[in-house]
């Protein structure tokens, strides 16, 4: 009788311990629920704007949102450095203008308003085949907060590796592109 009354009281305490552990599990952050949202809205805004596919990402939100990171890959035309640029900013500042739009993500913004240091993105540039583009168009583009630069790399598919052709400051870049545009007006 006394090993039934022991099996119950450690079948009892067992029980209680992983009620416990279950209410102690935290939730997760409704900062991070926003930010996940925002960062589908974005992705849907990128491929409906510019042909991009996301293929991975994520953020920086560990006590707030921080920065969202955002990886693409545009499948099909080769483009050259001044195309990638275009593309680079103008999908960079769409991006930024919708996060700095959405009220229900602006409380848990660590920066606001956020700025390109807030949006990492990296794009890769593969042709039909979803192979790397050739040596002669630029394969990858991204900016390294860090530094502020902006990269643009080619595929050297002898050695096996990107290589950086061109890098600069993001303002550098928009000014370019910003000018182009007036240009066109």
């Amino acid at each position: 009788m006394k090993k039934y009354i022991f099996i119950g009281l450690i079948f009892l305490f067992v029980v209680f311990e992983f009620g416990v552990y279950f209410k102690n599990q935290k939730k997760t952050p409704v900062y991070i629920k926003v930010a996940e949202k925002l960062r589908r809205e974005l992705i849907i805004e990128a491929k409906k704007n510019h042909e991009l596919e996301y293929y991975g990402g994520g953020g920086r939100f560990l006590t707030g949102v921080k920065q969202f990171t955002l990886s693409f890959r545009h499948v099909g035309a080769r483009l050259n450095l001044h195309e990638v640029r275009q593309l680079f900013v103008n999908c960079t500042e769409e991006l930024k203008e919708k996060i700095n739009q959405c009220e229900e993500v602006r409380p848990y913004l660590n920066q606001y308003p956020v700025t390109e240091e807030n949006v990492g993105i990296k794009i890769a540039f593969l042709d039909k085949k979803n192979k790397r583009a050739n040596e002669e168009s630029i394969a990858l583009v991204f900016l390294v907060v860090e530094d502020g630069y902006i990269y643009y790399e080619k595929y050297n598919h002898k050695a096996g590796r990107f290589e950086t052709v061109h890098r600069e400051t993001y303002e550098e870049a928009k000014a370019i592109v910003m000018a182009e545009q007036e240009k066109a007006l």
